[in-house]
């Protein structure tokens, strides 16, 4: 009789590993705005921040966290190294552990900025969901939060009191081929269904961020009060 087969288990360790991020601009006494912001699924900070450019250098300071997960574009070894967020893999650790990530950073330059200086979040892609889960873990205090080309979780339940005082935006563009009329009527309906309050739009264009509807944002939040 052959013996059973020996039982794989997996288990967790914590670990203490280094995280890389871009700057953009220089935090000093003129700085009124603080942006921290989060890329897309097979991006880089150092790439996608340069989107960020459009805004006035005196203003804005600008941090661009990169995903803690790396690996090929295109699965071949001669492929560019990009990051990503997460994946359905062990994700309630992964979602954990970026959480960490960005409540450290975000902890870092919180402590350095005066404190007058305001906080704006900003999602790109997959970065949409990052920023919507760590807000509802962590709490971190903030002017606005801009979902751009992505959707919000919809597996979470919303902390309505910490969202209720903060400006949302969800934009979307009309020839972005991730966004049929099923997928954005899908996504309306889970903003409705989470009775959360946001600024919905979409701009004229594909799935990129672009210079004008970012700094149409730009004037909304921060020149309107």
């Amino acid at each position: 009789m052959s013996e059973a087969p020996v039982k794989i288990k997996l288990n967790h360790l914590e670990v203490t590993r280094t995280a890389r991020y871009a700057t953009l601009g220089s935090l000093n006494d003129k700085t009124r705005f603080i942006w921290i912001v989060c890329h897309g699924y097979g991006q880089i900070a150092s790439d996608f921040i340069k989107d960020f450019q459009v805004l006035s250098s005196e203003e804005h300071f600008v941090i661009a966290p990169e995903g803690l997960s790396r690996f090929y574009w295109g699965g071949n070894f001669d492929g560019k190294p990009v990051a990503s967020w997460m994946t359905r893999e062990d994700r309630l650790n992964e979602i954990r552990d970026y959480s960490k990530y960005l409540s450290q950073l975000f902890n870092l330059y919180k402590k350095r900025a005066d404190p007058k200086v305001e906080f704006i979040l900003f999602g790109f892609s997959q970065g949409c969901a990052t920023i919507m889960r760590w807000c509802n873990i962590k709490r971190p205090s903030c002017k606005a939060i801009i979902n751009w080309a992505g959707t919000i979780p919809e597996d979470i339940e919303y902390d309505q009191e910490y969202f209720v005082d903060i400006k949302l935006f969800w934009r979307y563009g009309t020839k972005d081929r991730f966004f049929t009329k099923e997928r954005i009527q899908w996504h309306l309906d889970i903003i409705r269904e989470k009775n959360l309050k946001i600024d919905i739009d979409l701009y004229e264009g594909k799935h990129k961020l672009y210079a004008e509807g970012l700094l149409a944002l730009e004037k909304v939040i921060c020149q309107s009060d």
